[in-house]
Parts: structure tokens; sequence; C-alpha cells
């Protein structure tokens, strides 16, 4: 392999790493606000479920006068396998690195 191949090679892992790495910490990102949602959900249920409001002639759901947007189970496991199969190529790509000399 020509040193211009080898470079071409490093430098489509570096990005190709970086860009999973980016997704990998957008996805993540989704993950916490939709587990501070149900965080926060879960504590209205423990101290005080009459402000939930779950259907109510077709209104949106509530706590209280706030209401709010239940993620639906689809979109939430598309969001885990999305996570499963970033950290998967992230560590594929890090050891492609790692064996290139570019990564500890």
């Amino acid at each position: 392999m020509s040193q211009e191949e080898q470079d071409a090679v490093v430098g489509r892992v570096l990005r190709e790493h970086l860009a999973a790495k980016t997704k990998l910490a957008s996805l993540k990102a989704e993950a916490y606000k939709f587990g501070e949602f149900f965080a926060q959900l879960g504590a209205h249920f423990k101290t005080s479920p009459q402000l939930i409001l779950l259907s109510k002639d077709g209104e949106p759901p509530a706590i209280g006068t706030n209401p709010f947007k239940i993620p639906s189970v689809d979109t939430l496991q598309k969001l885990t396998n999305d996570i499963r199969t970033t950290m998967e190529l992230e560590q594929s790509l890090h050891e492609q690195a790692k064996n290139l000399g570019m990564e500890k």
C-alpha cells in the first residue's frame, strides 16, 4: 500500500470515528431528555398523580396545565437500537484507528 493510500485509509477511519462519536453523543443527549421526562412524570405519579391528565376529550396529556407528549415505544426502540449500533460502530472504528497507530 502506498503512503497516499495509507494516509487515505487513516483519514477515512479518523473521520468516520469522529462522526460516530458525534452521532453517539447526540443520541445519548436525546436519551437523556427522555430519561428526564420519565423521571419527572414518575415523580408526579409518586407525589401528585391527580394532576396527571392522560386523556380528556381529545386534548393532549398534561400535568396540571402543562401539556406533554409521551414518546411512542417505536421511537424509544429506534433510539436505543441506534445507540447500540452506533456504539458498536464507534468501537470498531476505535479499534481500526488503534491498529493504525492513531488511538490508544
